[in-house]
């Protein structure tokens, strides 16, 4: 079980010290409309809403891994990103932002 999970299904009383939606409104907040679209996408691919996902790069990169190959690409099943392009693309962009953000946290 991620720390995804764990925050939603148990539903924590304490938040994470920062979450993804603080990630968006950082990234939002510097004129970055294109990453933040990138971030929002975690909520849909989660099916949760972004402040219960933690701003943890750890994490991130467990569910999201640098894909070598097409079937390495999370949501492929579900055709959540059309091309293993797109897919390392979107990554950067918020493993980017997760990085800036908690730096300055």
């Amino acid at each position: 079980m991620s720390i995804f999970d764990w925050n939603f299904e148990n539903r924590a009383k304490t938040a994470p010290a920062l979450t993804m939606q603080d990630v968006l409104e950082r990234t939002y907040n510097i004129g970055k409309s294109d990453e933040a679209n990138a971030v929002k996408r975690l909520s849909d691919f989660h099916g949760r809403p972004l402040w219960l996902l933690p701003a943890d790069l750890t994490e991130f990169d467990k569910t999201f891994p640098l894909a070598k190959l097409p079937h390495h690409v999370p949501g492929r099943e579900r055709g959540f990103w059309r091309t293993r392009s797109a897919y390392i693309r979107w990554r950067r962009k918020v493993r980017c932002q997760i990085q800036h953000a908690t730096a300055a946290h």
